[in-house]
């Protein structure tokens, strides 16, 4: 046998895909503080939806915004960190710097509606 074949490759369960717009449960699994590639600060967070086991991750990214956004900018992204913040149980006078806040917030369950990204590849 090949070596695809001893890791099982053909013998596991179809990928799951989640319908866009659908409301999930789900698991906050990695959260970082961070930049952006364009030098913003920003959450790096990685999610999964708990009753999609062969679901891929979802990653999102929330931005802080900076000085020089427009007024309307700079409430879209506060609103996303808030609502993310409240969903998960963050205090919203957490620190995003502080490493500790960031891994208790870990394995925290929170109900979302999921958006799929147009952009992105499904092999």
């Amino acid at each position: 046998m090949g070596i695809l074949a001893d890791m099982g490759i053909g013998k596991i369960p179809p990928k799951a895909l989640i319908d866009d717009g659908k409301e999930v449960k789900l698991t906050l699994t990695n959260i970082e503080y961070g930049e952006s590639k364009s030098g913003r600060n920003m959450f790096s967070v990685i999610l999964e939806p708990d009753d999609y086991p062969n679901a891929d991750s979802i990653f999102e990214y929330l931005v802080f915004p900076i000085n020089g956004d427009s007024a309307r900018t700079a409430s879209r992204f506060l609103y996303a960190i808030q609502n993310f913040c409240q969903a998960f149980g963050i205090p919203p006078e957490t620190d995003p710097e502080d490493i500790l806040a960031l891994e208790d917030a870990k394995g925290r369950k929170a109900w979302a509606i999921v958006k799929i990204d147009k952009g992105s590849a499904d092999f």
